[in-house]
């Protein structure tokens, strides 16, 4: 069981080295010393591998097996140099303290493994013996301690983070509107029958769809039904005190529980993000009477949540896409649920509104919007969108930026 564990943490190092260096950062930004850090591992392993195969098959001379493990051991060194040289460069670009401090530990890490191979091949080559207890010295080898204190760091940051990650995604979402301002000229006029029933799907706590009812003229006093549907149980209090008042609102947070029928007019705002929610909103809008009035609202491309998925969307593993939402998915979804425009005059991805909004800066504010995006895409996506937010504030004076959203008007057919 000791001689698995140990195989077992020596892959689990591997795949975190990989995914942290290749498959996480996006392909544009992969550097040949990145590449080289898994290679450099690999060949430190298969170096290891090779002797304990050719002593157990064929018993060949013991020199020979020593040499291919020093040659391990200084690709094991090698390793420690290269991480220490990637860490000291990228912890002086950084102006967050936070992330400056976590580049030490790794630092003096890298540094400390580094020194203590270099002590264990100079041993070897001198020939001294390193007695340890008969336990250790049958399992543990220097490159098992290296590994072992890499995993337990690594562990401990990924603890941290995910304590340090209190807040839920309602309390990050209120905090982020808060300094995220429409525009007085952002108006489309839209005529609602006064009977009409009103699901608002992914509704949150409401205010997009009072922003709406703004921006379309829509009066919602004669708003007979409003349904507000989010998987998120949360929002229901914030849904039912809202300032949308018509003759009747409830809340559901299972979708099972809608019947696209019984309404006649649907709000879907920024939420065809991703498959899973495009396909249940087909499914709705497929089932949905005749004439109902779709609308469909979410990020432009000047939006710091499109431009951040856009940076991110060329990772290997798990590459964010909603910058594509209104080219692919709102596509996907008029043409399957078989809507058409209100305005025949705009087709394709040309939106009926562009909403006009402004986010303030300052440093409350980017606080808010970096935890907001470090939710959303990730830690390093939040601490780059502060690192540029708060550059545009101190050297640009820039006390606002853009961040619109692109409002689309169907009619089911």
């Amino acid at each position: 069981m000791g001689t698995v564990a140990v195989c077992l943490s020596h892959l689990a190092y591997l795949g975190v080295v990989t995914s942290t260096v290749i498959f996480i950062p996006p392909l544009e930004k992969l550097r040949i010393q990145d590449v080289v850090l898994p290679v450099c591992l690999l060949f430190a392993y298969v170096a290891a591998a090779i002797p304990q195969l050719l002593v157990h098959k064929y018993q060949i001379e013991e020199g020979l097996v020593a040499s291919l493990e020093l040659i391990s051991y200084g690709a094991f060194a090698c390793l420690y140099v290269l991480w220490f040289s990637r860490d000291y460069f990228e912890r002086v670009d950084l102006q967050l303290p936070g992330k400056r401090a976590e580049k030490r530990k790794w630092i003096l890490l890298d540094l400390i493994l580094f020194l203590f191979l270099i002590v264990v091949i100079a041993a070897k080559l001198a020939r001294l013996q390193i007695t340890a207890p008969p336990f250790l010295d049958k399992m543990i080898t220097a490159k098992d301690i290296s590994v072992g204190g890499c995993l337990i760091l690594w562990l401990v940051i990924q603890f941290s983070d995910s304590q340090s990650k209190q807040t839920g995604y309602s309390d990050l979402y209120r905090n982020y509107k808060r300094f995220n301002c429409i525009s007085a000229n952002s108006s489309y006029p839209v005529s609602i029958s006064g009977d009409a029933s009103f699901l608002d799907f992914g509704c949150a706590d409401g205010q997009r769809l009072g922003e709406l009812f703004e921006i379309c003229g829509i009066d919602d006093s004669k708003i007979a039904k409003i349904t507000g549907y989010d998987i998120d149980e949360t929002w229901q209090g914030g849904f039912e005190d809202s300032q949308v008042h018509p003759s009747e609102k409830i809340f559901v947070s299972k979708v099972g529980a809608l019947n696209a029928s019984e309404y006649n007019a649907f709000h879907f705002s920024h939420v065809l993000y991703e498959p899973r929610v495009v396909a249940t909103a087909i499914n709705l809008l497929t089932n949905a009477r005749t004439n109902s009035v779709v609308f469909i609202r979410g990020s432009s491309p000047n939006s710091f949540f499109a431009l951040c998925s856009k940076a991110l969307s060329a990772r290997l593993w798990s590459p964010p896409l909603t910058h594509l939402w209104n080219s692919v998915y709102l596509m996907d979804v008029a043409d399957k649920a078989k809507l058409k425009r209100v305005d025949p005059t705009k087709t394709g991805i040309t939106p009926d509104l562009v909403i006009e909004q402004s986010y303030t800066l300052n440093h409350d504010s980017i606080d808010k919007a970096s935890r907001l995006l470090e939710y959303l895409y990730g830690r390093t996506a939040g601490e780059n969108a502060a690192i540029t937010m708060k550059s545009l504030l101190d050297t640009g004076n820039c006390k606002s930026i853009p961040n619109h959203d692109l409002l689309y008007v169907y009619l089911k057919e």
